[in-house]
């Protein structure tokens, strides 16, 4: 088997409100997920974060206020997708990743889908 990077995956779905609460156990913290998303992207991902949170709450890509705009400044939006959620996000991250043939970041415990 031939040892490959991770960018050779191309597309990361990212399960924001999990990322962002460290899997429910802390506060919704948009820095946590945007340094999630600036890592993926700096390994030369596209993006997908899925979120009950619209994209200027969860800080990736919404119309913040300048510190967040200044943060933001750091993203590649051309390599960001923001989906809202309809269902509980550990289902919808995974739909996400079915539907782009992605693989998924989520603290969620993705034993109980089964």
């Amino acid at each position: 088997m031939q040892d490959c990077g991770i960018s050779e995956f191309g597309i990361c779905a990212v399960d924001g409100d999990d990322v962002g609460t460290c899997g429910g156990s802390k506060a919704f913290d948009a820095q946590r997920l945007h340094e999630a998303v600036r890592a993926l992207q700096a390994e030369g991902l596209r993006v997908i974060v899925v979120s009950h949170r619209d994209a200027a709450t969860t800080d990736v890509g919404g119309n913040g206020g300048e510190r967040e705009r200044e943060r933001d400044r750091e993203l590649d939006r051309s390599r960001l997708l923001h989906v809202q959620c309809v269902n509980e996000s550990l289902l919808d991250v995974v739909k996400v990743a079915h539907d782009y043939r992605c693989w998924f970041v989520t603290n969620g415990n993705v034993a109980v889908l089964s």
